[in-house]
């Protein structure tokens, strides 16, 4: 290599809302910057927002002061543990956070249509730049209309959200545990394992075992020194950005002020994790954010009248920079509830199965959300998947007396397989509209791959207490 070579001193990525790199400023929402020393080595990594295409690191920062301090989210005291409702509490302040951001918006966008005015008072006659200015101004002028739409939209729906008396996760038990390891509920730290060990392994299977042997754990053995308690596995410290260390802050106050004893019981791992790479994982041909997981206890018959346990119920929350509070808290929420539902909903096979069959009858286009609705497609694929197998099957075996015994076979097990498919798939529909309904009840986001009406929240609110918890 060259020594005439400058150093690599910064690293620019923009990113859009949704997480995704881009390559304007005019796509961007915030960029990830990294500076390095003279030595190569990273010397600090940070965070900026853009808006309307403006850099805010590089912009007039004294102009900028009223749209930075709306990133900026309001402190909140946290009061004595059961003095917070989520309607009361959390999805107020959800909803907080989504007017200030739109007000934020709207100054900000004012100000530069401000400034395009001025420019363009200095024109004389129907020039090229006056043309330019005013399909600027025009442009800018629709963005504030569509940002005061969504303002007015969240001023309604916070008020007419409390009004509805819809079934909240605070309605399922009571909240008695103590603050235990990191500040978190009901929390214990890893050394509470003693001579076991949890190896984490991202999107696969997290595995327990005996120290040292590679034995799994029988579900008796973890109650028995776990005590329903759960092990709290995180990497953010003192010294993270300030923006995941708050992210962190408002995961606790969830964890601590709004769920209740069953819901935290429910979870034997918590695990929340900061990367500066966005996790991600590939669903229907398509790659999608991780922002949150949750994987129940895998445990397995071993055919001599006992059980093992090779892998905890685990939570984990996928942090990175530029994630929003509402979106985490939405996610933790709708996780949570899957482990509510396979603790306490799924073993008692008749209530599942009738909101299976009402969840199905409602359809797609009845869906609380279009993400849960997104979950019908995925019945639609296991349908597809089915038919192309048996053509598949159909054209390679030939209806010889030799292979007809290896056709009829081969479908009778792909029947067999179609059909177990249906059912799993037709339940995880109802699992994830049972989440969506209480992440929305909780902390309601913008991104209209996750909104609903008030009307089918009511409708649901009914259906979930009636079917699944009364």
């Amino acid at each position: 290599m060259s020594e005439d070579l400058e150093p690599i001193k910064r690293i620019e990525i923009l990113y859009n809302e949704d997480g995704e790199p881009v390559e304007t400023l005019k796509e961007a929402t915030w960029k990830y910057v990294t500076l390095f020393d003279d030595e190569g080595e990273i010397e600090d990594q940070y965070s900026v927002p853009i808006i309307e295409g403006v850099d805010l690191e590089f912009d007039d920062l004294k102009k900028n002061k009223k749209l930075i301090e709306s990133f900026k989210e309001d402190e909140h005291p946290r009061d004595d543990a059961g003095k917070f409702t989520q309607s009361g509490q959390t999805r107020d302040r959800t909803f907080d956070r989504i007017i200030d951001k739109h007000i934020g918006y709207i100054d900000r966008i004012g100000e530069r249509i401000e400034e395009y005015k001025e420019q363009l008072s200095q024109e004389e006659g129907k020039t090229m730049r006056s043309i330019t200015l005013n399909m600027k101004i025009s442009r800018m002028e629709s963005n504030i209309k569509s940002h005061q739409q969504s303002l007015d939209e969240a001023k309604v729906n916070k008020e007419s959200f409390n009004k509805l008396g819809l079934f909240e996760m605070s309605d399922i038990s009571e909240s008695t545990h103590k603050v235990g390891s990191k500040g978190f509920k009901n929390g214990v730290t890893k050394s509470s394992l003693k001579d076991w060990q949890i190896e984490f392994r991202g999107n696969r299977i997290d595995y327990l075992r005996e120290r040292g042997s590679g034995a799994g754990i029988s579900p008796e053995a973890w109650e028995k020194r776990m005590k329903g308690k759960t092990m709290i596995e995180s990497n953010i410290t003192s010294k993270a950005d300030e923006s995941i260390k708050e992210l962190n802050d408002e995961i606790m106050h969830v964890w601590n002020n709004v769920m209740t004893d069953k819901q935290r019981k429910g979870v034997d791992v918590l695990k929340i994790y900061y990367s500066s790479s966005p996790q991600t994982r590939i669903r229907g041909g398509n790659e999608e954010r991780t922002l949150g997981m949750h994987g129940g206890r895998k445990i397995f018959d071993t055919g001599r009248d006992t059980t093992i346990m090779i892998s905890p119920s685990v939570l984990t929350m996928n942090l990175t920079d530029g994630d929003s509070v509402n979106d985490v808290l939405n996610t933790m929420i709708h996780e949570v509830n899957h482990s509510i539902w396979a603790t306490d909903i799924k073993p008692n096979h008749e209530k599942v199965n009738k909101f299976v069959d009402k969840i199905l009858e409602m359809g797609k286009e009845n869906a609380i959300t279009p993400y849960a609705g997104s979950w019908f497609d995925d019945l639609d694929g296991v349908k597809k998947e089915y038919e192309e197998q048996v053509k598949w099957t159909n054209k390679n075996f030939g209806m010889s007396e030799g292979q007809r015994p290896m056709r009829e076979h081969a479908l009778e097990t792909a029947k067999k397989d179609f059909i177990e498919n249906v059912a799993k798939a037709k339940r995880l529909i109802a699992n994830e509209t049972h989440s969506e309904y209480f992440s929305m009840v909780g902390s309601p986001t913008d991104r209209s791959y996750h909104t609903a009406d008030t009307d089918k929240l009511k409708e649901m609110s009914t259906l979930i207490k009636g079917m699944l918890y009364d």
